[in-house]
């Protein structure tokens, strides 16, 4: 982590996330200062305004999503809230404080082009694109928020996008995690055939990329700066599954070509379509069998 000559004063929306409470962990064995914001206090500009005046605020890191893959009629609100109110509301805060420096994270579900469908209509709008995805629908909205406040408030926020992550302590029902229990459990687990691409960076790596993040909104301009955060080696689920097998020493009863692939499995790198620069000044660390290593390690 980056050590200033004056320590950070770091408000964390999405604390007790997976990500989010790795960097506030992370963080505090800093010389910096990290806070959680109570979901309570995102509800209300005027609230969170003074919680940030009074507990000194100097950069935000919101991490506050709302995610799901597929969405029914009953999860819309939690959709807008969590991906659109929350960020405005933040915003605004920030605005009525004079704060400037906000960190986000992305995914690859906003930026790869497999995830967006063309739109016909009387008018072509090279800037509408149609998401698959209400998740991706609704993290994209709140980019032209971001921008309102850069214009108006100079606001300067700083965006790390990243493919997909994983590490000790996630529970969010990925692939990495299914694996990884159906391994020491010796449970049988129904896969595809396991031939699209993943890109896999350890928490630990993305806590970096944040705190890397805020060193660059401190530098750059008022404006919206995207950069990609992935690791050099993509791999498909089933080479995942051979570096799993090798650090347990015994084979996974993966029942292969079981499932069938979702209308937006990647089988090619979406990076080379996105046209992402990468995040200045950070690279992946963590390779798939240290990180693995450390996921056995906090199982035992």
């Amino acid at each position: 982590m980056t050590t200033l000559t004056t320590p950070r004063r770091i408000a964390v929306t999405g604390a007790s996330g997976f990500i989010g409470s790795s960097f506030m962990s992370m963080t505090r064995a800093t010389d910096e200062f990290c806070f959680s914001v109570d979901r309570p206090l995102l509800r209300s500009a005027d609230a969170l305004a003074d919680w940030l005046v009074e507990m000194r605020i100097t950069d935000v890191v919101h991490l506050a999503a709302h995610f799901a893959s597929k969405h029914n009629p009953n999860d819309i609100a939690a959709f807008v809230e969590g991906n659109i109110e929350t960020g405005t509301v933040l915003c605004q805060a920030m605005a009525q404080t004079g704060l400037k420096r906000l960190v986000t994270a992305g995914s690859q579900w906003m930026y790869d082009p497999a995830f967006f469908a063309p739109i016909s209509g009387s008018i072509a709008d090279p800037m509408l694109r149609g998401a698959r995805t209400i998740y991706a629908a609704t993290k994209l909205a709140i980019q032209p928020i971001m921008a309102h406040f850069s214009a108006t408030s100079e606001l300067v926020v700083v965006e790390a996008v990243f493919s997909d992550t994983y590490g000790p302590g996630d529970k969010r029902g990925k692939i990495f995690e299914l694996l990884i229990q159906s391994g020491l459990h010796d449970v049988p687990l129904e896969m595809t055939n396991g031939e699209q691409l993943l890109n896999l960076i350890h928490v630990t790596d993305a806590v970096h990329a944040l705190d890397r993040a805020l060193d660059l909104a401190a530098a750059h301009a008022a404006g919206i700066w995207r950069y990609a955060c992935l690791s050099p080696h993509w791999l498909t689920p089933r080479q995942l599954v051979t570096h799993i097998e090798r650090a347990l020493g015994r084979s996974l009863q993966v029942r292969w070509g079981k499932l069938q692939y979702r209308g937006l499995e990647r089988f090619t790198p979406w990076i080379h379509e996105a046209s992402l620069p990468s995040l200045p000044g950070w690279s992946a660390q963590w390779t798939i069998d240290r990180g693995i290593e450390s996921i056995l390690a906090a199982s035992s």
